[in-house]
């Protein structure tokens, strides 16, 4: 592996299965539990080296299990004892929210919301740079297509991270420098 703070040895097959069909059915299996219960779930998931998998494929997976994965976190980080534990988890979202497919970016603007509910998590997230991605993930949501319409997607994710984000005063200014103004008001 050497990519994932899993420590190898698994020859790649993260989340139980060996194919990527399967991986991202495994995460988004996760998901569904996850979201379920959190508070249930999410100690069993992560006891059983979910967290690890799901970073895995985070670092090491195809766009559709970076996807899956981001889904799968967000869920478990509906559980304040995950969001708690999962500090390592920020550089890869942040990381996904910069450079993946829409649809991995608003996913890991919505495992960062969750994070974001817990003071501890908002100064690293703000560290690891996730301000203008996040105020251009809710701009990618509200510009106009083609036919001049406004695109059709939820910028929830990512603008319920910046609320979040907005409670600590430090980050009023780099919000606002970052253009996040106009697009909330929006």
């Amino acid at each position: 592996c050497g990519w994932c703070p899993c420590g190898g040895g698994h020859g790649g097959g993260h989340a139980g299965a060996r194919d990527e069909v399967g991986r991202v059915k495994a995460a988004i299996a996760l998901q569904n539990i996850a979201h379920a219960n959190p508070t249930v779930h999410g100690p069993a998931i992560r006891s059983e080296g979910g967290l690890r998998a799901l970073m895995a494929l985070m670092y090491e997976g195809s766009p559709r299990e970076q996807e899956a994965s981001a889904g799968a976190l967000s869920a478990l980080f509906e559980d304040p004892a995950s969001a708690d534990s999962a500090r390592g988890c920020v550089p890869a979202l942040v990381t996904l929210l910069r450079s993946g497919s829409l649809m991995g970016r608003a996913m890991a603007a919505t495992a960062l919301q969750h994070l974001a509910r817990h003071r501890a998590n908002r100064a690293e997230i703000v560290a690891e740079g996730a301000l203008g991605p996040l105020v251009d993930l809710v701009v990618s949501f509200m510009a106009p297509d083609r036919k001049g319409e406004r695109v059709r997607g939820s910028a929830s994710g990512a603008a319920a991270t910046l609320r979040h984000l907005a409670l600590n005063p430090d980050s009023h200014k780099a919000i606002r420098e970052k253009g996040g103004i106009p697009p909330l008001v929006a």
